[in-house]
């Protein structure tokens, strides 16, 4: 006797046809969705001991050191494709024999440390020339990426990433020097583990306008 895998009523979930479930059959059990990882640069940075005590101390200052601590996480590619067969985008949440549920904003606060409350940051600023973009950069960030590294009002992580193994920080640099390697560092959080999209390899260059003056990033709501 062949067991039932579909769903009874079709009629309910519209978006049936093009959700990942519908490629799962008894020929093909194993379907599997492959992640793609955004995140090594930073991981990289990180554990080669290029982010000084200085910098990790302005980024708790800022609010970002909090997912600095949550560390590298191992991927569960069957995990992520099982509870993704369970994801449905009329409701946006998860349905379980328990009952539907959801990740809130709630929960991400808790676990990287973040505010949630106030204004939202969102969008891409076009409003900027590549060459008005290399000027921000060298004012901000301590160098000028060449314009290859731009795209779209998005800046290239590997230039971010480039710069900071190129870059050492110690007791006796500038705060200055100390505060634009921060902003690079918090650009990177931001642009592949925050906010990384299906590009993965670049951030908006929005967010480093806001991060211009660090003693006001804490009041922002990223």
């Amino acid at each position: 006797m062949a067991a039932n895998h579909g769903i009874e009523d079709p009629s309910v979930l519209y978006l049936q046809p093009t959700h990942i479930s519908s490629a799962v059959s008894f020929d093909n059990i194993d379907q599997i969705i492959k992640v793609k990882r955004s995140d090594n640069l930073i991981w990289t940075l990180y554990s080669g001991n290029y982010i000084h005590n200085r910098v990790f101390a302005l980024l708790q200052y800022m609010g970002f050191y909090g997912v600095l601590q949550c560390g590298y996480r191992v991927y569960d590619n069957h995990l992520i494709t099982a509870l993704v067969e369970r994801w449905r985008r009329e409701t946006h949440t998860f349905h379980f024999r328990c009952g539907e549920a959801t990740v809130t904003l709630q929960d991400v606060s808790i676990i990287w440390g973040l505010k949630i409350d106030g204004e939202p940051v969102s969008g891409v600023d076009y409003s900027h020339s590549v060459q008005q973009w290399q000027h921000t950069c060298l004012d901000l960030l301590g160098f000028e990426p060449v314009q290859a590294y731009f795209k779209g009002g998005h800046l290239s992580m590997t230039a971010l990433y480039e710069h900071c193994i190129s870059t050492h920080i110690n007791d006796y640099s500038s705060e200055e020097d100390v505060q634009k390697y921060s902003r690079c560092v918090a650009l990177m959080i931001i642009g592949v583990i925050m906010f990384s999209d299906y590009q993965g390899g670049s951030v908006r260059l929005l967010f480093l306008q806001l991060l211009r003056d660090i003693h006001q990033v804490i009041l922002l709501n990223f």
